[in-house]
């Protein structure tokens, strides 16, 4: 990926939505979240590159010599699936706020773990990774100060701790960022997590985090089985449901208007989401 395409501003459609009903998150073109507010929807933003992208902060895996991806959603979820090709490499990531199983009471309703995952898997060849974990608590008001215990790193942020592990070699840069340099041969993966409230309760490597998929995808894709709807166009509705469940906050059932802030509605109106 290229300086110059993170340089960019993209339009908003191009942002993918993660969510576990009690923050959101939103995935650039490029693999990078550029938006979280944390510890939830109305909380100041961690991460803000979509509206700095220099001052705002990101949580970026770059694959050397890829072009834009491939994305898709899998079927019935907010998982993200991004599809990097690179002269030498296929490389695949998987992002999502995970969620617990379905309750005993069987209302469908969603548990948020409150972690961010990545899982990154190399499909061909040999791939060259770089991820950066920049947040810039409080609308970029602050950096974070990292300090690191038992292999994990945590940060400060308004209202609760970022608590940042991977089965990668994690460092502090001279940005104050933490990163990370590796390959990847064909049928490796690595995992990336940031729990964004209470204390992990273990390091997350790619064992854990596919375990944390599946009952995110078996939490989600419960819920969504129960839409009843088979007209026209089903795999909108069903989009769309899942869309606005992941709009909706967990504890309250209140509905946003928008996981976003200060994005105008028309250039120059007064509407902002």
């Amino acid at each position: 990926m290229t300086d110059a395409v993170r340089a960019q501003y993209p339009p908003i459609e191009e942002y993918a939505f993660l969510s576990d009903g009690h923050t959101s998150a939103l995935v650039g073109l490029d693999g990078g979240v550029e938006w979280m507010c944390v510890p939830r929807f109305d909380g100041p933003s961690v991460f803000a590159r979509m509206l700095d992208r220099t001052r705002g902060g990101a949580f970026t895996v770059d694959v050397a010599g890829a072009s834009l991806p491939e994305r898709r959603y899998l079927d019935g979820s907010l998982v993200l699936e991004s599809r990097f090709v690179a002269p030498d490499a296929t490389v695949m990531i998987l992002d999502f706020l995970a969620l617990a199983e379905e309750g005993p009471h069987g209302r469908g309703e969603v548990d948020p773990h409150h972690v961010l995952v990545r899982i990154v898997r190399c499909e061909r060849g040999t791939a060259r990774i770089r991820t950066t974990i920049d947040p810039r608590p409080d609308y970029a008001r602050s950096t974070a100060q990292w300090r690191s215990s038992a292999g994990m790193f945590s940060a400060a942020a308004p209202g609760t701790r970022l608590w940042a592990t991977s089965d990668r070699t994690l460092a502090v840069d001279g940005n104050g960022a933490l990163s990370a340099d590796f390959d990847l041969a064909a049928g490796e993966a690595a995992a990336f997590s940031l729990r964004y409230l209470g204390d992990p309760v273990q390091r997350i490597g790619p064992s854990a985090a596919q375990r944390l998929l599946e009952t995110t995808l078996g939490s989600w894709r419960t819920w969504s089985s129960r839409c009843a709807y088979q007209g026209p166009l089903l795999e909108l509705v069903e989009r769309s449901a899942v869309v606005l469940k992941g709009l909706v906050y967990h504890h309250s059932g209140a509905v946003l208007a928008a996981p976003t802030t200060s994005l105008p509605e028309s250039i120059g109106g007064e509407r902002n989401w």
